[in-house]
């Protein structure tokens, strides 16, 4: 049996895989952080060798060439999700207050918080909220722009109201590495499993605005330094974090190579 875990199990789900562990009818407990690891094995107690941490993952993307000859007259700076509590939409928006020569878009979001940015935002010609887009056309909204970011705050809510900061492995970040875009994002210990600074992203402290602007300032004057990091994004994904690179990893996974 295997069994993948994308939160720390609560008091019942603990209970029956303790169980089935001790029973040796886990073959392989997949969890997506390393952090969730430790949160994990808290819960469960001593588990063996059967823990395998597969961090989330994304379709390789095929780039457009067009997306990439298209002429552009102003550098544009995008972001998809949720706008929930704690993803950090009030950065981006201190941002595009800040550069007012770069074209900042928003994908996603519920109608009534659509709304509620458009109304805070409705001074600044520089950032659009489109809304809800179809899952099948975000990548292609998203290959159209130069840098992509992903302001998580040190707390982050799902719409249930769960905090999710401590262990999450956002699909969002594995899509952005996917596009072979710049990516700008928090720098959060969870997050720094998979993105390393000045390497495969730039990473920000979360609540410090200072280190937003200097570092999409860096992006924005140091076209050797997106190039860069959008090839090693790109590059760590197909080789570590594609959906067949992790479906190789499962399969692989032998209990007397790993450790707990």
């Amino acid at each position: 049996m295997v069994i993948e875990l994308h939160a720390p199990p609560n008091k019942m789900t603990a209970f029956f895989l303790k169980r089935y562990i001790r029973r040796k009818k886990v073959n392989q407990l997949i969890v997506i952080s390393e952090a969730l690891k430790k949160l994990t094995i808290e819960k469960l107690g001593p588990v063996g060798d059967v823990i395998n941490v597969l961090h989330d993952g994304a379709d390789v993307y095929k780039n457009d060439p067009e997306d990439t000859n298209e002429v552009k007259h102003i550098i544009s700076v995008a972001y998809a999700g949720h706008l929930y509590k704690g993803r950090g939409i009030e950065v981006i928006i201190a941002l595009a207050n800040h550069f007012d020569a770069v074209q900042f878009d928003i994908y996603g979001g519920e109608e009534k918080d659509v709304v509620f940015y458009k109304n805070l935002c409705e001074k600044l010609t520089n950032i659009t909220f489109h809304g809800f887009v179809k899952p099948g056309e975000v990548n292609e909204r998203l290959a159209k722009a130069d840098i992509l970011v992903a302001p998580y705050q040190k707390k982050v809510f799902l719409k249930n109201g769960m905090n999710t900061s401590d262990y999450m492995s956002p699909l969002k970040i594995f899509e952005y590495m996917s596009l072979g875009k710049a990516i700008l994002c928090s720098k959060l210990p969870v997050l720094e499993e998979v993105l390393t600074h000045n390497q495969n992203a730039l990473l920000c402290e979360s609540d410090e605005l200072k280190d937003w602007i200097s570092n999409l300032t860096n992006l924005l004057t140091d076209q050797n330094l997106m190039l860069k990091i959008s090839q090693n994004a790109k590059t760590d994904l197909e080789l570590k974090y594609s959906w067949e690179s992790r479906s190789k990893s499962i399969l692989s996974f032998s209990p007397q190579k790993a450790t707990s």
